[in-house]
């Protein structure tokens, strides 16, 4: 076998097998997303109406802020996206240049088309 034979042998596995995990992935995102959804339709969540309601009795300057309990101190909203796929409003936080974590964007824009209603940075 030649250099170049054994290179592209090497190549077809090195494929085989990323395309194995890649589809272990998918399978294990879309479970995932099925339970998800699931989730959240047995819940009883907040709705835009109620929030509507709620913000109409506060003072239209107020700031908003999120405590996901990761962080110490409540953090700004940055980011509004929307998912249609589920009906779902995400207010979220850019990542920081001191965060290990993967963005909205990263995680669930790409997979689920999330649309970007709202970035401070863009305002």
């Amino acid at each position: 076998m030649t250099q170049r034979e054994e290179a592209e042998k090497k190549q077809e596995e090195i494929y085989k097998l990323w395309k194995a995990k890649q589809d272990k992935y998918e399978g294990e995102r879309d479970e995932i997303a099925r339970k998800y959804i699931k989730e959240r339709r047995e819940m009883k969540p907040m709705t835009v109406g109620k929030l509507l309601n709620i913000l109409s009795e506060l003072p239209v300057d107020c700031t908003i802020a999120s405590d996901s309990g990761w962080e110490c101190d409540p953090t700004d909203i940055e980011q509004i996206w929307y998912i249609k796929e589920f009906n779902e409003v995400y207010f979220t936080q850019k990542e920081s240049e001191y965060s290990n974590s993967v963005t909205f964007e990263d995680a669930h824009a790409i997979v689920y088309n999330a649309i970007k209603i709202y970035d401070t940075y863009e305002d």
